[in-house]
């Protein structure tokens, strides 16, 4: 039902006009805009545009006048009239659009703001337009709005979206009241095939308005002289489409003959279009080329041809008007075979236009497969790599290729008709005759490997496969013969072999590095645990309280012993794991190496004494100055000190000599001990290797040592040899080292990280500390052993100790313990101390008072000093502890914090 309005007018009429019902006033046919609804939603049909502005001026130079809030999104020509219409009426529109009482939208734009892949997304409309019309109405009693987004969709073709944006809109006046004004061009609504769709258009409107051609007329008359055009028009169409179904019904029923009659035949049929496409190929054709018809049709002809210059030949022809007949082509099946075929074709021409090609097709395959079959074989064995070649049941060479050529140097006119003996060495002559003898039985030679001579005299290794030839009748006539040298494999093989069993040497020596590996771990087991032992058990023993003085010192003196021992163990373990990771770093500076050896036999002095070993040191003034790392170099000698004093019986001998030999300084250390097998000597520097691996070997250690001083000495541009004249003929160890001119000594800085060594005039030192008296400490420690024995060493330095046993605990003490130094650990479980040095400085760029602080801690790689200072600490502290460095650190943190 469509209406349109009377204008006010009190009398009116229905016109009937098939479906469609328009109420048609008296007077003027136009809408009355001041009485349209709070929430009308109607269509406009127009003709023109200039209509549709007009119309369009009404209704919002309405709305402007009354007050409303008007929206227009249209194009720009529209908007432009529409401002014009309404400034003839008299209205300010910058005024209005100043105000927001006027807003205009480029349709087209807004449009692209919710439309998503053709159809527009409601949550996208409801945030574009909703949210429009809401800041419209703001502050006005009405709202209007012209769309014209709904006909550009219609007019793309995208009517199922236009229809769906009709339903948003009605949608969205339910929650936001307004008049909305659909227009639609009446030219996109031509034809009997928009009826349906027209129909959709009017049923989504709460009032439709006709276009222009009826709309304008004014009489009464002249509209229902104009509706009964209409229909006699509608009558006449009617009767046309009928007689046009008829006759299309018997087109129809002939083009189904005709399609049946081409679709059926028994050659190839196809149409191609003047740009190549494929437009229809019946039955045959597909079946020739076995595709689908979506495969083939549509697509252009050019793809299914194997050569392209003969495409383009045909489509060359066909196009200057020539006719093709039995024109050869090949064409690429589905299955990628070749389709050899002759092709008659001619173009369907229509007013001089070239429309399509009509094209016969039919099969050859079979027959020049028949052609091509003796073609093919010829080349196949003319250009094979390997020898190709046929001889008679005698032996006399028929034919030759070029394979055969190249691996035996002999062309074709040197050998045909000679006997193939001429190929055979003369201790393989026996071979022929059994091979033939084979192949007169129907039997096949595979790959059989032997030997053949070249014309130059040289051996081939090759591999024969022999046949018989038959003719029709089965009757064997001669034999072919393959051969293919196979001397790159032969010596592949051989290289394979070789490879193997290098490889079977490799997993050798791994499986003998892994053996080493697993000694080494349980003898760094049994080395750790045995000094522990001893430290367990005298600790336990001085806890109960029932050792004497005497038994007492020797417990104490068993801990410190074993302590010692633990530790150059650890102290071993971490050189090594720096020495593999390469981060073993010296400090070079010139150095005494006098020195060096009298400090070195000072630290072994004690074990030598024990055992009565006598210990003979010579030492040139010549060969004094080297450059290098006077520590490390005092750990080379005093490793081969010690193994020296550890290898030799009491009562033995340990000499050690310093001399010049050339520009190097040499170091000899020999003793007379138990010496080294020859056996063993080859691996004396190897990491993890001893000469007894046993859980009975009489001497302990990691095997560790030797590999360091030979790591070391090297490191110092020196080398290091040993010799022993057999077992128990005691060994030497030499280490030469390049000369340095004399000059004077810098002092070396102490290294503060790796050192674990205990140092033997430690009560001595302890009775030179400074004392503590006044410092407060805090001291943090997640081991309670750890934390009593640090706070019981420094209480009795006569510091003031608190201690925490967490990074938590230690920042709740900081609230009522002013610490003059700060002594933490850094692995502690949930916060460790990187993290509670990282707060405390927070704190104290807050304006809380600094602490220095001590990082205590078992991590003693270099990277972890670094990391230690950078967070924030001033001082760091390895594990186990050494008591006068630890002082020495908390009362230089003490005398800084109190200087500042």
């Amino acid at each position: 039902m469509i209406k349109a309005g009377n204008n006010g007018n009190s009398s009116s009429e229905i016109i009937p006009t098939g479906d469609v019902e328009i109420t048609v006033g008296e007077s003027s046919p136009e809408p009355s805009w001041s009485e349209m609804s709070e929430a009308e939603h109607f269509v406009q049909f127009y003709e023109s545009d200039l209509f549709l502005s007009n119309s369009l001026g009404g209704f919002i130079g309405e709305g402007l006048t009354r007050g409303d809030a008007c929206i227009v999104a249209a194009r720009k020509e529209i908007v432009d009239r529409l401002e014009e219409h309404l400034r003839e009426r008299g209205l300010d529109v910058a005024t209005a659009r100043a105000s927001g009482q006027y807003i205009t939208l480029d349709a087209a734009e807004t449009l692209s703001k919710f439309v998503f892949d053709g159809s527009p997304d409601p949550a996208r409309f409801a945030e574009v337009v909703g949210g429009a019309i809401t800041e419209a109405g703001k502050n006005r009693s009405r709202v209007r709005i012209f769309g014209e987004m709904v006909a550009l969709l219609w007019s793309e073709g995208k009517q199922d979206a236009a229809i769906h944006l009709e339903e948003l809109w009605n949608g969205l006046r339910e929650n936001h009241p307004f008049s909305l004004f659909c227009a639609y061009p009446m030219r996109d609504f031509n034809g009997a095939s928009h009826t349906e769709p027209f129909n959709h258009v009017c049923a989504k409107h709460s009032r439709v308005i006709p276009a222009e051609s009826y709309s304008a007329l004014k009489e009464p008359n002249e509209r229902l002289r104009e509706i009964a055009l209409l229909q006699q028009k509608a009558n006449m169409l009617e009767a046309e489409i009928a007689e046009r179904k008829r006759v299309q019904e018997t087109l129809l029923r002939r083009e189904r003959e005709l399609e049946d009659f081409m679709e059926n035949a028994t050659v190839g049929l196809h149409r191609v279009g003047a740009d190549g496409t494929i437009l229809w190929a019946n039955r045959a054709e597909m079946n020739l080329l076995g595709y689908a018809r979506e495969e083939y049709i549509g697509h252009n002809i050019t793809e299914f041809h194997a050569d392209q210059e003969i495409i383009d030949d045909i489509l060359n022809r066909l196009t200057c008007h020539e006719e093709l007949h039995d024109y050869e082509a090949r064409l690429k099946a589905k299955d990628g075979s070749i389709k050899h075929v002759l092709i008659n074709s001619n173009v369907y021409w229509e007013s001089g236009e070239f429309k399509h090609t009509r094209c016969i097709t039919r099969d050859i395959t079979d027959r020049k497969r028949a052609e091509e079959i003796g073609l093919h074989l010829a080349a196949i064995v003319e250009s094979s790599d390997d020898a190709i070649i046929s001889k008679t049941l005698e032996g006399i060479i028929l034919s030759w290729n070029k394979g055969a050529e190249r691996i035996f140097g002999y062309t074709a006119d040197e050998v045909v008709g000679k006997s193939i003996l001429i190929l055979i060495p003369p201790d393989r002559r026996d071979e022929e005759p059994a091979i033939l003898e084979r192949i007169r039985k129907g039997e096949r030679i595979d790959h059989y490997e032997t030997v053949r001579m070249t014309k130059d005299g040289r051996a081939v290794d090759i591999s024969l496969t022999v046949s018989p030839v038959r003719e029709k009748s089965g009757r064997i006539i001669a034999a072919s013969k393959i051969a293919r040298d196979i001397t790159e494999r032969r010596r592949a093989e051989t290289e394979r072999e070789q490879l193997l069993a290098h490889e079977q040497m490799a997993r050798a020596e791994a499986e003998k590095a892994n053996r080493l590996k697993d000694e080494f771990l349980a003898t760094v087991s049994h080395e750790l645990r045995t000094p522990l032992n001893a430290i367990i058990g005298w600790s336990y023993m001085l806890r109960s309280g029932t050792l004497d003085e005497a038994t007492s010192v020797r417990a104490l003196e068993a801990i410190e012993r074993n302590a010692k021992s633990q530790a150059q163990l650890v102290e071993d373990i971490l050189d090594m794991s720096r020495v593999i990771t390469g981060k073993l770093r010296l400090s070079i500076e010139p150095v005494d190496v006098a020195s060096v050896i009298n400090a070195a036999i000072d630290s072994v002095q004690l074990a030598a004494d024990s055992k009565s070993i006598q210990l003979e040191v010579t030492l040139d003034p010549s060969a004094r100055h080297t450059s290098g790392d006077s520590g490390r170099l005092q750990q080379v000698v005093w490793n081969l000190l010690s193994n020296a004093i550890k290898f030799t019986p009491a009562g033995g001998r340990v000499r050690v000599q310093l001399e010049r030999a050339g520009s190097n300084a040499q170091i000899k250390v020999s003793d007379t001990g138990q010496g080294i097998s020859r056996a063993f000597l080859p691996f004396i520097f190897d990491r993890f290797r001893q000469a007894d691996g046993s859980s009975t070997r009489r001497h302990g250690g990691l095997g560790l040592g030797l590999a360091i001083v030979r790591h070391l000495v090297e490191l110092h541009g020196g080398t290091v040899e040993a010799d022993s004249p057999g077992e128990g003929l005691g060994s030497t160890f030499t280490i030469r080292l390049p000369l340095a001119p004399m000059r004077e000594r810098t002092k070396r800085e102490r290294r503060q990280t790796g050192n674990l060594w205990l140092n033997e005039d430690a009560d001595s030192e302890i009775k030179a500390l400074p004392s503590l008296e006044g410092v407060r400490v805090l001291l943090v420690d997640d081991d309670e052993d750890t934390l009593n024995m640090l706070t019981i060493m420094l209480t009795e330095n006569r510091a003031t100790v608190e201690s925490a046993r967490s990074a938590s605990e230690a920042l709740e003490a900081l609230e009522w313990y002013d610490a003059d130094v700060l002594v933490s650990d850094i692995a502690m479980p949930d916060e460790d101390g990187y993290s509670l040095i990282s707060k405390l400085r927070e704190l104290e760029a807050k304006g809380r008072k600094a602490i220095p602080a001590v990082a205590l801690t078992a991590f003693v790689r270099i990277d972890d000093r670094a990391r230690a200072l950078s967070a924030g600490f001033n001082m760091f502290v390895p594990k186990p502890v050494e008591l006068t460095e630890l002082i020495l650190a908390i009362s230089s943190l003490a005398e800084a914090g109190m200087v500042n």
